[in-house]
Formats: structure tokens, sequence, C-alpha cells
């Protein structure tokens, strides 16, 4: 019996580490990869609250959801991507946030339009919690690969860093505010799609096959000091 029950916490303790792994592959290769995925007419409001949805566990106990959709027009960036800034986004502030009170506590949501000083018209999309905020100290630091304040063995480092990357892909810009135990705001600013992206809007996008003779295999070797 208690060989069975070590054999069987072996196995849990196991798969446990290889979903972590399975998580950090993820990122890593999200993270190296670039991001030539069709962009296309985007209703924001539409993927924002598709993307709540699956953050919805995450938020439960430890804050309200606030959303403001202000009208704002379609932007030209891919759908999938969209969805996965937001959620980083998202699960970042609600993380900041301890659990136990909800009711305490908010993560909004909201979109509008912002007119720069020149003219130039861009979608803004903001993500604000009231969690613990970040250090004037480090919050020069977050955009970094592997760079996380949170402890060890939570989180890669890579989130934000990917958030970066991906919105920086779109030619588009992500900022952040905050001030400690007041919390913090992350802003993403999108360009407007243009005309000839609107006669696409509502067609369903289309998936890039590759060809067999241009999949490639690689070995990738990964070292970890966690004893699992």
């Amino acid at each position: 019996g208690e060989t069975l029950e070590g054999i069987e916490l072996m196995l849990g303790k196991l798969k446990d580490g290889t979903e972590k792994v399975r998580s950090i592959v993820k990122d890593l290769n999200t993270f190296s990869r670039q991001t030539q995925e069709k962009t296309e007419a985007v209703d924001v409001r539409k993927v924002i609250e598709s993307t709540l949805n699956i953050a919805a566990y995450e938020l439960k106990h430890r804050a309200l959801l606030e959303t403001e959709f202000g009208q704002v027009p379609p932007v030209l960036a891919n759908p999938g991507r969209i969805s996965q800034v937001i959620l980083n986004l998202v699960i970042n502030a609600a993380q900041s946030i301890a659990e136990g009170n909800p009711e305490r506590n908010r993560v909004r949501v909201a979109t509008r339009l912002h007119r720069s000083a020149t003219g130039l018209e861009r979608v803004v999309i903001e993500v604000s919690d009231t969690g613990a905020g970040i250090p004037p100290s480090t919050i020069n630091s977050i955009f970094d690969p592997f760079f996380t304040t949170k402890p060890i063995g939570e989180g890669t480092g890579l989130g934000l860093s990917i958030c970066y990357n991906l919105v920086s892909a779109l030619s588009g810009e992500i900022t952040v505010e905050s001030e400690v135990g007041r919390g913090t705001t992350f802003r993403v600013f999108l360009q407007k799609a243009m005309p000839e992206h609107l006669m696409r809007f509502s067609k369903p996008s289309e998936r890039a096959l590759v060809a067999p003779h241009e999949a490639r295999q690689a070995r990738l070797l990964i070292i970890d000091d966690e004893p699992i």
C-alpha cells in the first residue's frame, strides 16, 4: 500500500513538472518566433469579451471585473495575438491582488480612441488594477525577458516581454503607469484599420499552411535546477 502511494505521489509530481516544462517551452516558442501571422480588421470589443471569459476564474477570488467599452473603430491586428496580450495583462492584474477580498478590489478593462498632439488617432486598450503596484526601481525592467517579481516557481518572466513583442510587431505601443499600494495601468495603443482592410472585415481569417517540405525539426535542451 505504501509503495503504491509513493508511486502515485511520484507520478503526480512528474506530471506537474512536465506540465510546467510544457508551459515554459510554449512561452519560449512564442517569445522567439517572428510574428508573421495575417493581420486584418479586428473588433477589439469582441476579442476582449471572449478573452475575459477565459480569465474569469483567475479573477473570481481576487477582484471584481469592470469594463468600459468606448466607441472605437476596428484595429489592424491578428485577433489571436490581441487576445494573448489582453489575457496576459488581465492575469497579471489579478495576480497582483491577494485572494480573499474580491469586493474591495477591481480589475478594469476599457477601450477608447486616443488622438496625439500631431493628430494621429489610435485605439487604446487599457487594463488597470487596484493591486500591489510596481516599485519605481523595477518598473523600467518589467518588459525585459525573464524578469519577474513573482515568487520562485510562479511565472517565467516572459509574459510582459511577449506582450511587448506582439504589440511592437503590430506597429503598436504598450506603456505602464504604477503606484505602489494603489495599482497599475497598462495601455496598448494599436493602429486603426484602413478602408482596404475594412472591406474584408467580418470575413473569416485565412490560415497559412506550411508545405511539408518547409517543415523543420530541431532539438531543444532544457536545463532546470528544480529537483523534479
